[in-house]
């Protein structure tokens, strides 16, 4: 490795891992803020605990938190190398730009693998942690709030729908639920146990339509085995975590799997998976926007402005992700049009531009 490349390394690296590290210790004072007097409350709690749960945090916003910190580095260092003419020096010794930029996709490489690593390993596992931390410590307001509100639905393979509120890990629960067999038959259950040989209702109504008519109650128990609902997933699968959640290797699985039960959510499972995809390249397409607006040589480097657009651009391009996660999952647009064929069309316009700019 030539001494120019461990300058460049070294630089990025040494503001990359500055900006990663105060963006998350801004979000931990934050949300400890916001937390504190649960914490304290609750003496059970130990700082290892405590740290493993931020930890969890860190993993989850991870997908944000990497490209950001390595805009802001990119900015930094390539404006930094023009105006003190380090660049122009670098260029002036027979090096191409294309050259000088390769330990920053280099770099830009190594993100993206380890955004891939995280979406594989690391960020499913950190959600079922978040999960059961919050429903030992933090039963705020907030916490039940957010799952208040939510419907959440389950195909079965003879046809048959389980829609429920809310799950909690912690206790293997599920609450307020109902199970539609057909139009005809349908049973409430208060609460659902699935840690057991069979799963386990609790305070259950057995609903039936009656001579074509309406539908009433024909039975009620304060717990009923219900031998007749299979809720054969895997232990993963379990957890009933989002689609946007799970691991590449489960949403590939699911994709390839014949099963009825995943037929309806097939436009879901596309979309989280090609979303991962673009998120895990979203530093190529930082460097390839940046390095031609931040090697460009001017009187006066708009430093502000750089920034400005920079970050403006980065947050446009997370709600465009946003925006056609809703499409794909609703069908609106093919998932693969949406999330693939779009942000290509981005790549491929910027890498002419930049392979232009290099090579004059």
């Amino acid at each position: 490795m030539k001494i120019w490349q461990k300058y460049l390394y070294y630089e990025v690296l040494k503001v990359f891992f500055l900006i990663l590290s105060l963006f998350f210790m801004l979000y931990v004072l934050f949300d400890y803020s916001m937390n504190m007097q649960a914490f304290s409350k609750n003496g059970s709690i130990s700082f290892p605990e405590i740290a493993s749960y931020y930890s969890c945090h860190f993993s989850r916003h991870l997908d944000l938190l990497l490209p950001l910190s390595l805009l802001i580095a990119i900015i930094k260092i390539l404006t930094s190398m023009t105006q003190s003419h380090e660049l122009l020096a670098l260029r002036s010794s027979g090096l191409s730009l294309i050259k000088i930029m390769n330990p920053l996709f280099v770099m830009g490489l190594l993100v993206a693998l380890i955004l891939g690593c995280n979406f594989e390993f690391f960020r499913p596992k950190s959600l079922v942690g978040i999960e059961h931390f919050e429903h030992a410590h933090l039963k705020q307001k907030k916490v039940l709030k957010r799952r208040e509100h939510s419907i959440n639905v389950i195909p079965q393979e003879d046809g048959s729908r389980l829609i429920y509120r809310s799950y909690s890990p912690s206790t293997s629960l599920f609450h307020d639920l109902y199970w539609i067999i057909s139009a005809d038959e349908v049973w409430h259950f208060k609460s659902l146990q699935v840690d057991t040989p069979y799963p386990t209702a609790h305070f259950a109504d057995h609903l039936k339509r009656k001579n074509g008519r309406t539908i009433e109650k024909v039975a009620s128990y304060e717990s009923y085995p219900l031998k007749g609902l299979h809720l054969d997933l895997d232990t993963k699968i379990k957890q009933f975590i989002p689609y946007k959640d799970r691991s590449f290797s489960e949403i590939i699985k699911v994709h390839l799997s014949q099963s009825k039960a995943y037929l309806e959510n097939r436009s879901s499972i596309d979309t989280h998976f090609y979303l991962k995809i673009v998120k895990a390249l979203i530093p190529f397409l930082t460097l390839l926007v940046m390095i031609p607006h931040c090697t460009s040589y001017r009187r006066n480097t708009p430093l502000f402005l750089i920034y400005t657009l920079a970050l403006f651009g980065f947050i446009a391009f997370q709600t465009f992700l946003d925006a056609s996660v809703i499409l794909g999952e609703n069908q609106v647009l093919s998932p693969l049009l949406i999330m693939i064929g779009i942000p290509a069309c981005f790549f491929l316009f910027f890498w002419r531009k930049y392979r232009h700019y290099a090579k004059n």
